[in-house]
């Protein structure tokens, strides 16, 4: 086929698939991410106490708990959430607070 009647939209297609699954498995892990926060949250407003919904925020939150199990517990579902959304930031966290970070 000649040069110029060549489609040349046709080799970037595989690309733009790519990057389109990609981007949909992002939005899928952030929503699940997402959902876990929720749920967590939940479960502690029905005992009485208030949590923020945003990763970050609850893991330095989850911080401040005097009750170690419940700490463990509300830091590592943090943790776990911030990972599916933004894992990179989520381990550089929990290194430079002396946490272990869940495994991948």
């Amino acid at each position: 086929m000649p040069l110029d009647t060549m489609d040349h939209r046709e080799p970037v297609r595989p690309l733009v698939n790519d990057a389109q699954n990609a981007l949909s498995k992002a939005e899928a892990a952030q929503r699940r991410g997402s959902r876990t926060l929720e749920k967590l949250a939940g479960r502690l407003r029905r005992r009485g106490v208030v949590v923020p919904v945003d990763p970050p925020a609850t893991a330095e939150w989850a911080l401040s708990l005097r009750d170690e199990p419940t700490r463990t517990n509300v830091l590592q579902d943090a943790l776990g959430a911030w990972q599916q959304t933004d894992p990179r930031a989520a381990t550089a966290w929990a290194l430079e607070k002396g946490v272990k970070p869940n495994p991948p």
